[in-house]
């Protein structure tokens, strides 16, 4: 019996073991998150096709505050023009994923454009450049990253296209 119970012991010490693995390899990968302090829930979609793809996610915080914000290196308070902005984005990523037919993330959309307002933060990069397939052909792509954080229901919105 004791043999068993070290087992057990020893099997929980490296599934925990390797769960700190992950989260630290997860955080490593998105590093936004990294300048806010931990979410308590999070809901990730993502569909990745050959030649384009698409992320929306949803981080859950208990307590952001406008100080942990300002601190931050990435983010940036809205103004009335960065507002209409995000807003333009986040209506070409719907087109995008409803035109593209991308079901894990369509089913599970549930962005409200009407929190959109001055009293947010947000991140935002996009790009231009040329990728190659695997036949060796090259053809322009385009990406957006989005991280939009809604301060009064504590959400930080993960939006991503890559065409």
């Amino acid at each position: 019996m004791k043999k068993l119970i070290i087992a057990l012991v020893v099997i929980a010490v490296v599934v925990a073991a390797g769960f700190g693995i992950y989260e630290a390899m997860f955080y490593n990968a998105w590093p936004v998150l990294q300048e806010l302090p931990r979410h308590k829930e999070r809901e990730i979609y993502s569909v990745d096709n050959f030649t384009d793809g698409s992320c929306y996610a949803k981080f859950t915080y208990r307590k952001v505050t406008e100080e942990d914000l300002k601190e931050a290196d990435d983010f940036n308070k809205m103004t009335k023009e960065d507002a209409e902005k995000i807003l333009h984005s986040i209506s070409s990523y719907e087109d995008f994923i409803n035109n593209m037919g991308m079901k894990e993330i369509t089913e599970n959309y549930d962005f409200d454009k009407s929190v959109v307002t001055i009293d947010d933060y947000y991140y935002m990069e996009s790009g231009e450049g040329f990728c190659q397939d695997e036949n060796g052909n090259i053809s322009e792509s385009s990406f957006i990253s989005l991280y939009y954080f809604d301060t009064e229901s504590q959400i930080l919105y993960y939006f991503y296209n890559s065409i």
